[in-house]
């Protein structure tokens, strides 16, 4: 009671700990706690941000903790060999004497290794690259309902033997193509010319995967591939999981046709994971146990994180725009509400010369009924705008014969859906996903407008 009766000591500001600044536009970015921070020989150290470039950049686990006048750094036995080549390193970036920077080898860390966070940072698809933390075992609950759905669906459990593919990932100082661990298999997404695209088909057959997560567009070019260079199937495979992109139903039948298996979208993002998951009878289904869904007003999707304590996400526009079916039922039994996707990003926009925008949906639509007519005849596209009514055209088609015939239906279909424009066209052997996001843009729009 005495302490109410003092008033505000603190004149109306509550110090959190915490260390962090805010960006131009009103951002707030945490850098650290503040019993994170001390100060030797002048200099201010984040002793979090040591250990986090050990595990980043080299893989090793270290402890940071300050001893006298200066730090040591505690490692594990089992890094013996992997902490020598980083002992340099982290020396030139704290700029302190030598003689105070101490390494000591410990049996094992006493830690909750389920409260330490992972860092991952999105695609950029949206428009802009974030970062996100989770606690691990915040983040394993968020994936607990998706492979719940998995093993009722598909029959796919963790032990499943799977093969996938992962941006720019750094070991022990250098970036990695491949990684392997008892059930899993990864592939660098980065370089993918055919012959790398061969080489992976190759291991990833050796592998003898069950299932595969993997990406529309480069799902496609092993499709190329496999059917150019009469590759072996890959025998073991029962399922595919494609994400990160759209994919249309008819494509997905080509999928399951060309490699006997079953196909299934997740949609998700970095953000909050999972976010609707596909039945078997081809509706999307909210992941109500993962996140709360909302449509905005112009349509734009939201959703709230219902897992990620450290960072939450709350009625957050993830870029992309749909609808909320939870008045249509569905054959799989599920209660969960039906999510439609757009085919277009917030971000995929026609630009006018009236200032007006149209989404890109009017060229997909086009390209279906294309392969509808020509029986699949374009396996890849992507449509550049590059002035007012002016479209740079890149297709992939599966025989160089239907080449004249897709030009002249593309341009009538247009014509008959009131798309007015110059179509300038390019045919190409491949169409790769982008080495910064990852992913094939099947539109952009390099005209800014008013």
């Amino acid at each position: 009671m005495d302490d109410l009766s003092r008033g505000d000591d603190n004149q109306g500001i509550l110090k959190t700990g915490d260390y962090g600044y805010l960006d131009e536009e009103g951002y707030l970015y945490l850098t650290g706690r503040r019993n994170d921070f001390v100060k030797l020989f002048g200099k201010r150290l984040n002793l979090n941000s040591i250990e986090r470039m050990a595990d980043e950049r080299f893989g090793i686990d270290i402890i940071v903790r300050v001893e006298g006048d200066g730090i040591m750094i505690l490692y594990e036995e089992e890094c013996e060999e992997k902490i020598r080549p980083i002992k340099d390193r982290i020396r030139k970036e704290i700029h302190i004497p030598e003689k105070c920077i101490n390494f000591k080898k410990v049996a094992a860390f006493k830690r909750n290794r389920s409260d330490r966070l992972q860092r991952v940072i999105t695609s950029g698809s949206s428009g802009d690259c974030l970062e996100i933390y989770w606690k691990q075992r915040d983040a394993i609950r968020s994936l607990t309902s998706l492979w719940v759905k998995r093993k009722k669906y598909y029959g796919i459990v963790p032990y499943d033997r799977r093969c996938y593919f992962f941006a720019t990932k750094i070991e022990d100082g250098r970036e990695i193509d491949v990684e392997q661990s008892e059930y899993g298999l990864g592939f660098c997404k980065t370089d993918l010319s055919p012959e790398r695209l061969l080489e992976i088909y190759e291991k990833m057959n050796a592998f003898e995967p069950k299932w595969i997560i993997i990406q529309p567009s480069l799902l496609i070019l092993f499709m190329q591939l496999v059917k150019k260079y009469s590759c072996k199937p890959i025998s073991s495979l029962r399922y595919i999981e494609v994400t990160g992109e759209r994919i249309t139903h008819e494509w997905k039948k080509e999928v399951e046709k060309f490699f006997n298996c079953k196909v299934a979208s997740q949609y998700g993002c970095y953000e909050v994971n999972s976010i609707a998951y596909e039945c078997p009878f081809h509706n999307l289904h909210v992941m109500t146990e993962n996140v709360y869904a909302e449509i905005a007003d112009d349509d734009q999707i939201c959703v709230t994180s219902k897992h990620n304590r450290v960072m939450p996400f709350v009625r957050y526009k993830v870029g992309d725009r749909g609808r909320l079916c939870g008045d249509r039922s569905c054959s799989c039994g599920s209660m969960e509400p039906i999510l439609e996707l757009d085919m277009s990003r917030e971000n995929d926009l026609i630009q006018n010369a009236d200032g007006s925008v149209t989404h890109y949906d009017c060229f997909f639509g086009v390209i279906e009924r294309i392969n509808l007519m020509l029986e699949m005849a374009v396996l890849q596209f992507q449509i550049v705008q590059t002035d007012y009514e002016k479209f740079d055209v890149y297709m992939v088609v599966d025989d160089k014969e239907d080449i004249p015939e897709v030009q002249m239906l593309f341009k009538k279909l247009c014509d008959n859906n009131q798309i007015r424009g110059e179509f300038t066209f390019s045919f190409v052997d491949y169409l790769y996903p982008s080495e910064k996001t990852g992913k094939l843009a099947w539109f952009s729009s390099t005209t800014k407008g008013d």
